[in-house]
């Protein structure tokens, strides 16, 4: 089974929700914590849904803490290449005295 969700008459970017279903205290971790218990396969039924509080924001807060996301993610992104590269040059300096 499968459910969608649709927030119409609000500004939510996916970002923000997903930003928002990470906190603990929005009831989104407790919804999981328990339905994992007793359960090997978790499932989140629609009486779970309806325990998670999505805090309701101005559209300028939203936009903000959107904005703040996406650079986070642009930045760990940035980061990991930035990994890999040192990764490789280590590797063709290990390769040279081989």
């Amino acid at each position: 089974m499968f459910l969608r969700l649709y927030f119409k008459n609000y500004n939510f970017t996916p970002q923000y929700l997903f930003t928002v279903l990470s906190v603990k205290e929005t009831g989104f971790n407790p919804a999981i914590r328990r339905t994992v218990i007793g359960t090997t396969i978790p499932h989140l039924r629609e009486e779970r849904l309806q325990q998670i509080a999505i805090p309701i924001l101005s559209n300028e807060r939203v936009t903000e803490i959107t904005q703040h996301i996406k650079t986070a993610f642009d930045l760990k992104a940035k980061r990991k290449k930035l990994i890999l590269e040192v990764l490789q040059e280590i590797d063709n300096e290990y390769e040279k005295y081989k």
